[in-house]
Formats: C-alpha cells, sequence, structure tokens
C-alpha cells in the first residue's frame, strides 16, 4: 500500500497507526464529514468494525476535507462523533495521503492484508457484501484457526434514482438556471426550475465554492429523492416551503449538514428555501 503521508488531528487512537506494519487487515477509508455518501457509507463501516475488531480488523478514516470549513479539527471530532465512529480517524487537509493513493473520490476505501498489501480498492457508495467477503478471507490468511461471527452485509440492493449532488459555488455548479451566474454579488429572479435543477432569487453573492445570502434571498429546488440535505455555513435561518404548503425553520449554528427533508420513499418535489442575510450555502445532496 502506498504510505501515509502528512496526517494531522488523529482520533480515536492514541499513536498513529500504520497498515503496513500493524499486522492487521484494515480498512482504509477516505472521506469527508459533510458528504451524504459518506454518511451513508460510515454506517456501514461502524457496523463492520464493530463487529471484527476482536477478529483482526482495523479501520482507518482518512479525512479530506470537500469545504473550508471542513479543515478545522473541531468540526472533525464533532462529526466522528455525532456519526458513531469508534474507530482511527485522521486528517488529510492537504491531501497529501489522498494523493499518494492516486485517490479521486469520497466516499473511497482501500482494504489492505496483514502484510501490508493492497488488496481491493472501491470507489463510491456500495458492494459492502462484497467487501466483507474479502475482509474475513484476510481475517482468516491472519489467522486459519479463528472462528468468525456470521455475516452482517447481505447483496446491496437497488437504489431509486435521486438528483446528482448540487454544487452551488460557480467552480462546480451545473444545474442552475439563472442567467450571468458567475462570481460577484447580483439580483436574481426566480423561476420554476426542471426537475433536478434550482433557481435563486433574491440577492446573492457568488464564490468558488459557497454561494452567501443577501437580502430577499430565496432558492427553489426541484428534486427526486426521499432525503435532502443542505451544506452550510455560518449562522442564520433557513425557511423551507414544502410542496404541501408546510413550512419549516431550521437555525443554523454550525458549520456542516442540515437535513432539510426526511421522507421514507424516494419522490419528486419543488421547495423554496428562504435564506437569512450572510449565511453561506455550498452544495445539496440527496439520499
Amino acid at each position: 500500500m502506498p504510505a501515509f503521508a502528512g496526517l494531522t488531528g488523529w482520533f480515536n487512537t492514541d499513536a498513529p497507526v500504520d497498515p503496513r506494519t500493524s499486522g492487521k487487515v484494515t480498512l482504509i477509508d477516505f472521506w469527508a464529514y459533510a458528504c451524504i455518501n459518506c454518511q451513508r457509507n460510515n454506517t456501514h463501516l461502524t457496523k463492520l468494525y464493530a463487529h471484527y475488531k476482536d477478529y483482526g480488523l482495523d479501520i482507518v478514516g482518512i479525512h479530506a476535507p470537500e469545504y473550508a470549513f471542513e479543515h478545522e479539527a473541531a468540526n472533525v471530532r464533532r462529526a466522528v462523533r455525532e456519526q458513531g465512529i469508534e474507530y482511527p480517524v485522521a486528517q488529510d487537509n492537504d491531501f497529501a495521503t489522498w494523493k499518494n493513493f492516486g485517490n479521486r473520490y469520497w466516499p473511497a476505501h482501500y482494504v489492505v492484508d496483514k502484510h501490508g498489501m493492497l488488496r481491493q480498492s472501491h470507489h463510491g457508495e456500495g458492494d459492502y457484501a462484497e467487501t466483507e467477503r474479502l475482509i474475513r478471507e484476510l481475517l482468516l490468511e491472519r489467522d486459519p484457526s479463528i472462528e468468525l461471527p456470521v455475516p452482517i452485509e447481505t447483496a446491496d440492493a437497488h437504489s431509486a434514482p435521486r438528483s446528482p449532488e448540487t454544487y452551488l459555488g460557480t467552480a462546480r455548479a451545473q444545474y442552475f438556471t439563472n442567467p450571468d451566474y458567475r462570481d460577484g454579488t447580483h439580483q436574481f429572479t426566480t423561476s420554476e426550475p426542471p426537475l433536478d435543477q434550482y433557481s435563486l432569487g433574491g440577492t446573492w453573492t457568488l464564490a468558488d465554492q459557497p454561494i452567501t445570502a443577501g437580502p430577499h434571498a430565496r432558492l427553489r429546488l426541484n428534486y427526486r429523492a426521499a432525503w435532502v440535505q443542505l451544506v452550510a455555513s455560518g449562522q442564520g435561518t433557513v425557511r423551507v416551503h414544502r410542496a404541501d404548503g408546510s413550512v419549516r425553520t431550521f437555525d443554523i449554528t454550525e458549520d456542516g449538514t442540515v437535513d432539510l427533508v426526511r421522507e421514507p420513499d424516494n419522490h419528486t418535489e419543488t421547495i423554496e428555501l428562504e435564506v437569512s442575510e450572510g449565511l453561506s450555502l455550498y452544495s445539496f445532496t440527496f439520499g
């Protein structure tokens, strides 16, 4: 496996972990705490770790920040706690380990055997049952006399189509309907966005990563998903108007994610957000 480099802010361990010399089977997971795909992935990893940690499995979470506020150690520490992560986590703020692995995705994992040899890489969510099967094989290679518990993952179910991750900053925005979508402060007029797109209204200041609300800032989003999550920073409120006429206000007090919609099933809906002045929005992600 490639070497770890430039890692700081180790959590859940008294000393840095090196899978090349630990003698354990190790799953190395690249993640960012505000990424909804990573959050869903982490629910599987935490179960996997709890199930096999006493049989020779270790997991190392390499936190590589997607957004500026994800560099802060306090934010990562809070996310580790809130997401129930008990395995070692290190910050890769300069992407040194990310580059050593040639990684390009959140989440992505790399499975290493007891000799420190790379045995699997996987990008994105899914294939959890396949990964567990490999881990069981490597644990048995490590100790043929071991008696493993029953597997916990089943075959991965097909997921319903949902809207793509939607970045709002000008560097990666592509699903907007407003003309003149470029850096700077603009007055926008809200339109009815097609499916999987959004439209701004009122005053917004657009920048590379975030868009920041000015007076009378609104955002209309036409999505398909069961779960809508917003990545935001600063302090303020987001007032969400649902298609059924209901209205809910979310108080934003910490940099990170907030679940605007969380329903049991996929559906199509247009919602409108009233955003308080000074609040910065980064992206929508869907589950």
